[in-house]
């Protein structure tokens, strides 16, 4: 799995998806990684999920990151480098 670095496709911290309306939002918006310049860029949601929101992980639209939150986590991960 290619993780894109903190903000590294963003620039800054609000983006980061906290709930199933925010993750649909932010994907919304267009992304390129920093890498490959592949815009099939997804949101990393941190924490334990709600059910919508698994159901987003098993379409794609989002990349389930776990329950351990750290300020090192990545928070954008691109498909197209996995």
């Amino acid at each position: 799995m290619a993780a894109v670095q903190p903000n590294a496709a963003v620039g800054v911290q609000e983006d980061i998806p906290m709930s199933v309306g925010e993750a649909k939002k932010v994907t919304k918006r267009k992304r390129k990684c920093p890498s490959c310049k592949s815009e099939q860029v997804i949101p990393i949601v941190y924490g334990m999920p709600a059910m919508e929101l698994v159901r987003q992980a098993g379409k794609g639209l989002v990349e389930l990151g776990g329950c351990c939150v750290d300020a090192n986590n990545p928070n954008w991960k691109c498909k197209a480098s996995e």
